[in-house]
């Protein structure tokens, strides 16, 4: 059917569904899908085991549960339903898509296919009641039930979405397909809020005005040695969005951005470092850290100031452009 494969749960009644039950697995299996069922469990038909968890855990990992039923309603629990009530009932819990294949009335069925005592008919039609709330097939041979599976099934599941299973490199593929589909429209979504929403004039200003903590990290070297310091200080934004912006023109990689902060940090702190460090000879290579990175740049497009260049940028180079509001700021701040 796809390259998924779901996974479907059979129940029903066993010793007088035989040769449907396995019409039933030989059409799953043909159609790409996964048929598990209590009776593929070890400890099936003894009662001496208690398979249910075993049962529990098949229908939890199931896309899909199939009923499949006739005349019988099944062997009972000790809790007074049948196995395959039980089944249903739990599916039903789950919220599992539950498709019921019934057998056709019209189709008489032997006395030994049929439950003989008015009290199994009367849990059978009550239950039979339950499963008309499901989408149902009706089959009155098992060569009928083929066909009929065959043509409803797609249209089931095409109406019941389910995750199904998918082979690792088919979902590797799909995740990374989608993952940069995300992506693009993530960039197109912030790239539209900040041409509906830019702050500007005096907000602007006065946002660009105030102060943060940023994190910053440099090397130092003492008696040839290399330590890597890790200090927090107050900026303001204005200072920054200077440093972030010079070599936007209109567009540039943030490598580059990164070594022109790091330029920005090491001629507004190194003499701030030496200073609380006496006992280093050398101090080089400053730069934010990942944190305030991150911090700096959702600023800056909350503010309306930059925005990343969907055009230019791929997987391994980021690309980011002065929105109008941000050339006209960086006009302003240049000729001041």
């Amino acid at each position: 059917m796809t390259t998924k494969r779901y996974q479907v749960f059979i129940s029903g009644s066993h010793s007088d569904l035989q040769e449907e039950r396995k019409a039933l697995l030989y059409t799953l299996l043909s159609m790409g899908c996964i048929p598990v069922g209590p009776e593929y469990l070890p400890g099936f038909g003894d009662d001496s085991q208690d398979i249910w968890p075993l049962v529990r855990q098949q229908i939890d990992d199931s896309d899909y549960v199939v009923i499949l039923n006739a005349g019988r309603y099944g062997p009972l629990t000790r809790s007074g339903v049948s196995y395959m009530h039980r089944e249903y009932t739990y599916a039903k819990t789950l919220r599992k898509p539950i498709l019921c294949l019934l057998h056709d009335d019209k189709y008489v069925l032997p006395q030994e296919r049929t439950e003989t005592t008015a009290e199994g008919q009367a849990r059978l039609r009550v239950f039979r009641e339950e499963l008309k709330a499901h989408p149902e097939i009706k089959w009155g041979t098992a060569e009928g039930m083929q066909q009929a599976v065959c043509r409803h099934l797609p249209v089931f599941i095409e109406d019941h979405p389910s995750p199904g299973w998918v082979r690792p490199e088919n979902a590797s593929f799909s995740l990374r397909q989608e993952n940069l589909q995300l992506r693009q429209q993530v960039a197109e979504l912030n790239d539209l809020r900040d041409t509906l929403a830019p702050t500007t004039g005096t907000n602007l200003d006065q946002s660009l005005a105030e102060r943060a903590e940023f994190s910053f990290v440099c090397n130092l070297y003492v008696e040839g040695n290399c330590k890597l310091s890790t200090m927090k200080a107050m900026m303001n934004w204005k200072d920054v969005f200077t440093a972030f912006t010079n070599q936007l023109r209109p567009s540039g990689s943030e490598d580059k951005i990164k070594q022109d902060l790091s330029a920005f940090l090491s001629n507004t702190y190194r003499d701030l470092v030496a200073k609380r460090h006496p006992e280093s000879h050398a101090v080089n290579d400053f730069q934010f850290t990942e944190h305030s990175m991150r911090m700096i740049r959702l600023q800056l497009r909350r503010l309306g100031l930059i925005k990343k260049d969907t055009h230019q940028s791929d997987k391994n180079r980021v690309i980011w452009e002065l929105t109008a509001a941000g050339e006209r700021a960086r006009g302003r701040f240049v000729a001041a």
